[in-house]
């Protein structure tokens, strides 16, 4: 059975960082959610974020328009 969440040696294959602070940033980056465990200062990233990213990624809301644009 598959983890639940990537290994380090998947982020780093994912991003190309060893810090923990670009690898954050290069997730985001890329619209994949992580956060930082405190407990051993890690990347944690579910799986299903990156097997499944149209499933997982909230819609942006759209923009709200001019008046003067509307027609």
């Amino acid at each position: 059975m598959d983890e639940l969440t990537l290994s380090s040696q998947e982020i780093y294959a994912i991003t190309h960082y060893k810090l923990p602070k670009k690898q954050l940033a290069a997730l985001r980056d890329m619209g994949i959610p992580a956060q930082l465990r405190k407990i051993d200062n890690t990347v944690c990233v579910l799986r299903a974020h990156v097997k499944n990213p149209a499933v997982t990624s909230p819609s942006a809301p759209a923009a709200p328009r001019r008046k003067s644009a509307r027609q």
